[in-house]
């Protein structure tokens, strides 16, 4: 289902995310995931984008927008997310309780990473 060049972006990103290979991420062209009828998808799409961007350790603002984002589109798909939950875990250790971002903060609270 939803087999095209847009699906095989999703993919890709996925399998940079997984191999913590983030930095190719930031090389890929932009992924229109508008054109795929599947919030499912397109959640998975910022899920894993989020996941490459933090994965560089400096683009955390970036990650965090792409991860709410997501979490915007399919809230249950993030929220439930154990990849996410270690990527917002990992983004919260990094960052200065203070300088962490109340929206980053609110994320991991939901999230249960703290």
């Amino acid at each position: 289902m939803w087999f095209g060049p847009t699906n095989v972006g999703i993919w890709r990103l996925g399998v940079l995310a997984e191999l913590g290979d983030g930095r190719a991420a930031l090389a890929l062209d932009a992924v229109d995931v508008t054109v795929i009828g599947s919030s499912n998808r397109q959640a998975t799409m910022w899920a894993d984008l989020g996941r490459c961007l933090a994965q560089t350790g400096r683009h955390d603002g970036q990650a965090q927008a792409a991860l709410l984002r997501a979490e915007t589109i399919a809230p249950q798909r993030v929220r439930l997310s154990p990849l996410v939950r270690e990527t917002v875990g990992s983004m919260l250790r990094r960052a200065r309780r203070s300088a962490g971002g109340r929206q980053l903060q609110e994320l991991a609270a939901r999230l249960d990473t703290t």
